[in-house]
């Protein structure tokens, strides 16, 4: 073998190994994303892709058991750190950082693989991208017609009214947690308004402040829309200074990002993406109930990166113009 074709094939082997760690778009491309640990000490699953940035702990647990058949090829479980418990993955392949001796592919291309040093750091720069993309739904501009109804004295439901949307269709609600987190609360719906509709809304954001919360307090179920597979695949609801979500007692619809916080669900699934810090543990149950497709198919952040300065493009140029007169002068000496 040549030595250009050596290095070719060493260049093609460390993109392939940093592509699964250096990847781009979580929150568009995966079904649960920790940065930390996951526990999950009961019989449960997941109906899509899991990325975990530290260890897993978990009895049985079942990955991917809703993927179709482009999966197969696809690593559908990353783990930062070491798995320990019995884990199948239903659809796709494995990459863990550490051990993962009980860890099996029953319908994959490539199957399990573990001791893999490209994922081992992924929970570093995974909780950058999701702490990128929280400050970013946070900083995105209120429109004054999207309106949420929040119970402030009898017991009565919460609404969100999408009423306008930016330029790139998204509504963003900014909210006090500790005002829709409590047992005023009998019910949280979503409605359009003003002649919206799913085609003409691509995202809400609902930016929830506040440190901890809990849907274990006498508080009401999702209902209306919110409880639709539009819904649940393009609400994301940024809990941006949290810490502790418990929603033991109750099903959560839309995606949750909550970049700083631990999580405990219960037998109720969550319907939708989930981007955390951890699941809850070693003293909690961690994720008891299941974690449902759609992914979120919204506005991602990471995906839009800004346009760069007039300095930058300038400089783009000048290495643009330096690399054809390279190419130019390999030409005429050839």
């Amino acid at each position: 073998m040549s030595r250009v074709s050596r290095k070719a094939l060493t260049f093609c082997m460390l993109f392939a190994a940093s592509s699964v760690a250096a990847r781009a778009d979580l929150i568009n491309n995966w079904n649960l994303v920790t940065t930390g640990n996951f526990y999950s000490h009961s019989s449960t699953e997941i109906d899509g892709n899991v990325r975990i940035g530290g260890a897993m702990s978990v009895d049985k647990y079942n990955v991917g058991i809703h993927l179709g058949s482009p999966y197969r090829s696809q690593d559908t479980l990353v783990v930062g750190g070491s798995v320990t418990g019995e884990v199948r993955v239903q659809t796709g392949n494995a990459q863990i950082g550490g051990a993962g001796a009980q860890v099996t592919a029953v319908d994959g291309t490539t199957g399990v693989h573990t001791n893999v040093g490209a994922v081992q750091n992924i929970g570093v720069q995974d909780a950058l991208e999701l702490k990128a993309d929280s400050q970013a739904f946070a900083a995105m501009a209120t429109l004054a017609a999207n309106v949420a109804t929040l119970p402030s004295g009898q017991p009565s439901g919460a609404l969100f009214t999408v009423a306008a949307v930016d330029a790139n269709k998204i509504a963003v609600f900014n909210i006090n947690g500790a005002d829709l987190f409590s047992s005023k609360t009998q019910q949280i719906d979503l409605k359009l308004a003003n002649g919206m509709t799913e085609s003409s809304v691509g995202t809400v954001v609902i930016n929830v402040t506040g440190a901890s919360f809990s849907m274990n307090n006498g508080m009401g179920n999702f209902v209306g829309f919110f409880t639709s597979d539009w819904a649940r695949s393009h609400v994301i609801w940024n809990f941006t200074d949290a810490t502790s979500l418990d929603f033991t007692n109750h099903e959560f619809d839309g995606a949750i990002l909550a970049y700083q916080a631990s999580l405990q669900s219960g037998s109720a699934p969550i319907q939708g993406s989930v981007f955390v810090k951890e699941f809850l543990g070693p003293n909690g149950v961690g994720q008891t109930g299941e974690i449902h497709l759609p992914l979120f198919k919204g506005f991602d952040p990471a995906s839009h990166p800004a346009v760069p300065e007039p300095a930058s493009v300038t400089m783009l140029g000048l290495a643009a113009a330096a690399g054809a007169a390279w190419r130019l002068k390999r030409l005429r000496a050839a």
